[in-house]
């Protein structure tokens, strides 16, 4: 049997509009690297999601 296991990369703005999920691809291209087998799920909250 094969786990495959997930990871979350998230990114936290006060203004939405300003959170670029292809950014954050972009900038986790090293930590992907360090995460293989993991299935990546990229996320862009901000604080009006909180509530």
């Amino acid at each position: 049997m094969i786990r495959r296991f997930g990871a979350l990369i998230a990114e936290v703005k006060l203004n939405k509009n300003k959170i670029s999920i292809d950014q954050l691809k972009f900038k986790s291209t090293g930590l992907m690297n360090k995460l293989p087998g993991y299935k990546i799920t990229y996320a862009g909250f901000s604080p009006e999601d909180m509530f």
